[in-house]
């Protein structure tokens, strides 16, 4: 690495000459052993565990006592420019073999922030799991400025580093609200009370019909299951008259994104190969529903559109409700993606821990408010011109988030370009540190 234009008080140096490495002090303990270790003792008895990208749990002793900078060897985000692969760590710790122990001869804070701002592409092996060895990482180029002037970074650098996690924080909370606006809207839309009262979105109140003192709805509105007005799992309209050749939208859960009534269809498949697996099928306008954790829990719902043919197959851990005329297959779809109904739904699952399933009974026996079909029409027109200015904000969330990270980056970038702080004549040039360092070390 050259020094380019950089001051010349600094100097290069290779990361095996600037710190002790104490990857003998790693021992990995799996998690079953490491719970045995720590069941039923107190907190106070405990100490953290860590890993390549931070503390995986407890244990009940140390391996090493002070402060320490942690570099992922494997599983950390070498090639993601804004994630951090290494942190700093104090007191006393217990370190697994993913991360490799790293003492600094200068700062161990400057030294965190200055892995964190490398390029790693020329260092790490592998593909799938990349990987840091003790060798490449020794040999990592790194950019010292004196002493000093290391001290003088890191200060301005935690200085501006915390108001941008204050942002960070506000922006955040902020997109967590936009989330509680929407359950907030469905619960007020399935009561009967679309119009919210004095709302941070601004949204016109919507009048609210009088309320049935027999059923607790709106005049007009009835309680019904779900199987009143819909099939579940039902079988595709004339399978019998579908020809082998044709080509049919194959849609993976992965495909499907939680909450927001969205999913991508990419993958088309010929009608013989997909009958050759067990998966569920659907048409347009049908209703798909996660039925296996974690899937079910994340909200894995939506609204089926936009088919080739009109005919869809997707992964056995779909329920699918087709609807009848007398229910909008949104108006369904707003229902269920509740989190109240999903955690209910939730508490139903049955099945091994790990893979539980929500029962098609479940779906079925569901009770919920039905408005008759014109009413329901404006409640689903109501609900998604609330959703879409949230989704609006929560987009500009989004972008405020992306340029905090771009922003971080940004101030790593000008620190070790030398153009954070200012240099100062007295400090000893790095390079004379350095050689004292290796003399030292020598000995």
């Amino acid at each position: 690495m050259a020094l380019n234009n950089l001051p010349p008080s600094w100097t290069t140096a290779k990361l095996g000459d600037v710190c002790d490495i104490l990857d003998t002090f790693r021992k990995p303990i799996n998690s079953d052993e490491r719970e045995k270790r720590i069941y039923g003792k107190n907190k106070d008895r405990l100490f953290p565990y860590y890993g390549a990208t931070g503390q995986v749990g407890w244990i009940d002793n140390y391996l090493l006592e002070g402060e320490y900078v942690l570099l992922g060897e494997d599983g950390a985000p070498f090639l993601e420019l804004n994630k951090a692969k290494s942190y700093l760590v104090k007191g006393k710790i217990w370190v697994n073999n993913h991360a490799h122990v790293l003492k600094s001869h200068f700062s161990n804070s400057f030294l965190n922030y200055s892995l964190n701002s490398l390029d790693y592409s020329k260092y790490v092996t592998g593909t799938t799991r990349l990987k840091l060895n003790q060798s490449a990482m020794k040999n990592i180029d790194l950019l010292l400025p004196p002493l000093p002037e290391q001290h003088r970074i890191v200060a301005k650098l935690e200085e501006l580093f915390t108001e941008l996690a204050l942002a960070v924080e506000s922006l955040k909370k902020a997109k967590e609200q936009m989330k509680l606006y929407k359950q907030a809207v469905l619960a007020s839309a399935f009561s009967g009370r679309l119009g919210m009262q004095n709302d941070e979105a601004g949204m016109q109140n919507v009048e609210c019909k009088m309320q049935n003192e027999e059923t607790g709805l709106p005049e007009g509105w009835k309680w019904v299951k779900v199987s009143n007005v819909a099939e579940i799992n039902p079988k595709l309209p004339n399978k019998e008259l579908l020809k082998p050749e044709l080509e049919v939208q194959f849609l993976p859960m992965k495909l499907v994104e939680e909450i927001i009534n969205k999913i991508h269809l990419t993958e088309l498949k010929k009608l013989s190969e997909v009958n050759k697996g067990s998966y569920t099928p659907f048409i347009d306008s049908d209703i798909i529903f996660a039925k296996v954790t974690p899937c079910m829990e994340n909200g894995k719902i939506a609204v089926v559109s936009g088919l080739k043919n009109s005919i869809g197959f997707g992964s056995s851990e779909f329920h699918v409700v087709r609807c009848s005329k007398i229910i909008l297959n949104k108006f369904l779809f707003f229902y269920l993606i509740q989190e109240k109904y999903r955690s209910e739904a939730k508490n139903a699952m049955t099945g091994a821990v790990g893979l539980r399933r929500v029962p098609r009974q479940f779906i079925e026996n569901t009770e919920f408010p039905l408005p008759p079909i014109l009413e329901q029409k404006q409640i689903v027109f109501e609900i998604e011109t609330r959703f879409s200015e949230a989704e609006n904000l929560e987009k500009t969330i989004d972008l405020g988030l992306e340029q905090a990270e771009s922003l971080r980056q940004s101030i790593l970038k000008k620190a070790f370009e030398g153009r954070l702080v200012p240099q100062d004549p007295e400090d000893e040039p790095a390079s004379l540190l350095l050689e004292r360092i290796k003399r030292e070390k020598g000995k």
